[in-house]
Formats: C-alpha cells, sequence, structure tokens
C-alpha cells in the first residue's frame, strides 16, 4: 500500500494502492489530469460531487478542482501527469494517503 511514481517520454504517473478505508486527502492542481480507477471500488468526490466507482474507469479532473478518492474495497488508482504541465515534486506534496475517519 502506499504511492509510487513511474516517468517515462515526459509522462508521469502517481500510482496509488490504497486498503478499503483509506483515503486520498482533498487536494487540487492548477492543470487538469487524467486519471484511472484500475481495480477495486472507490467513492470518488470532485467538486464537491461524490461518485461510486467500479474500476476499470477513467475520468479527467478538471483544474482547480478539489478531489478526493476514498477506497470502499482495495484499490489501484492512477494519476496522469505532463511533466512539462507540472512537475513532480507538485505531485509530490499534494498526494496524501490517510486512514479514512
Amino acid at each position: 500500500m502506499g504511492i509510487r511514481f513511474h516517468e517515462d517520454g515526459g509522462v508521469f504517473v502517481v500510482e496509488t494502492t490504497a486498503a478499503a478505508g483509506y483515503l486520498l486527502k482533498s487536494h487540487q492542481h492548477a492543470h487538469a489530469h487524467l486519471s484511472v480507477l484500475v481495480s477495486g471500488t472507490a467513492d470518488v468526490t470532485v467538486d464537491g460531487k461524490t461518485e461510486r466507482m467500479d474500476g476499470y474507469k477513467m475520468i479527467t479532473v478538471p483544474a482547480h478542482t478539489r478531489h478526493t478518492v476514498m477506497a470502499v474495497t482495495d484499490i489501484v488508482w492512477l494519476c496522469l501527469w505532463a511533466d512539462n504541465v507540472a512537475p513532480m515534486e507538485q505531485a509530490e506534496e499534494s498526494l496524501k494517503l490517510v486512514i479514512a475517519a
């Protein structure tokens, strides 16, 4: 369980594996990005609206939009970023995996 980074060809992927009951804390970015629920079930909240998603599901998170991912079951969640738009350090600072209260 945790957050790993993969980088190649001007794109990096943030891979989050989370057990049921864990949460990617609410955060936002100055740019849009593509996210993929690879497996499992998650409650994904984007701009205050929550949708229960089952993997495999792909969504676009708009720029300047607060979003959260709550693992209902064990999940694998990917965020894809263009490194010419945002540096990897920005992702490292904004993504925090915690146990849900």
